[in-house]
């Protein structure tokens, strides 16, 4: 139900068609004012009374990485939006949730995608063809200047006022063939490169 924070309504409108005889194309919009995140974080972060150490399961035994095999997605054609104005969990509030994901066969088109957290702007564009082995991916991810003093604070309560500074990050990640399992990647300096995926972080402190 709403609280003080947001009406918790999420509308969810349009057509799905999941039949197999040249299907029409499904459409679906995702709207909502407010969602207030709190009850559901505070139900499952929530204390469940003496918890008994678990047993450590025996190792499995190693098995042979393999690409994926082609997926056939139950959907052939979708198209839907996403339009969320803003979204509260602890000290975060995330707002302007925008974003546009069309499903053609096999391939997942996420673009654009972004939102603001906390005054940061967060952005990511994504391509996957599951229809091939192996899949292809090329995404792209950016934020600006986060500050981590509110995801610290929400996420690892006992750590609140221990950790501050602002995080920026680039990434991308491409698959031109079938390489999910060999890729060969370096680390040093806050970048993480290789020959299908990039990483750039620069954390700096408080100002």
């Amino acid at each position: 139900g709403a609280t003080t924070l947001a009406k918790n309504e999420l509308v969810v409108s349009g057509s799905v068609d999941l039949s197999t005889n040249k299907p029409a194309p499904s459409t679906l919009a995702i709207r909502s004012e407010g969602l207030d995140l709190n009850p559901l974080h505070r139900l499952f972060a929530g204390d469940t009374g003496a918890q008994t150490k678990p047993t450590a399961p025996a190792p499995a035994a190693a098995r042979p990485e393999v690409e994926p095999e082609p997926l056939s997605l139950p959907l052939s054609r979708l198209t839907a939006d996403i339009d969320i104005a803003k979204v509260f969990l602890g000290t975060l509030v995330g707002e302007n949730w925008k974003g546009h994901l069309e499903v053609d066969r096999s391939a997942i088109t996420l673009k654009p995608f972004g939102l603001s957290l906390n005054g940061s702007p967060i952005t990511l564009n994504a391509l996957a063809n599951v229809g091939v082995p192996g899949w292809q991916y090329d995404w792209a991810f950016k934020v600006a200047r986060l500050d981590v003093a509110p995801l610290v604070d929400t996420f690892q309560p006992d750590y609140k006022g221990k950790i501050t500074g602002h995080l920026s990050a680039e990434a991308a990640f491409k698959t031109p063939s079938t390489s999910l399992v060999h890729c060969n990647s370096r680390f040093s300096a806050g970048v993480w490169s290789s020959e299908t995926f990039a990483l750039n972080v620069i954390v700096s402190p408080s100002s």
